[in-house]
């Protein structure tokens, strides 16, 4: 992949998926970070069947972990001191 055009398309597909919250594509790398929605998970099938009408393929699809939001804690925990 060698343009912002293909990177576009790309992400169009990935995010029509099923529990895809957000997809960002780098043109350069080829590779795209796709945030699932909680509960929901991405696997090769799902994003090979979604590429079917770009010329792209998937090479792999690696699960990272979550991140962890320290800004939920936070909020949680000023409220349980109340």
């Amino acid at each position: 992949m060698t343009c912002v055009k293909c990177a576009k398309a790309v992400e169009k597909a990935i995010a029509a998926i099923d529990g895809v919250e957000s997809v960002k594509v780098c043109d350069k790398s080829g590779k795209a970070l796709v945030t699932m929605k909680e509960g929901k998970t991405l696997d090769k099938t799902a994003v090979e069947t979604a590429l079917k009408e770009t010329e792209f393929k998937t090479k792999s699809v690696v699960k990272a972990e979550p991140k962890k939001d320290e800004n939920k804690e936070a909020k949680t925990e000023e409220k349980s001191k109340g």
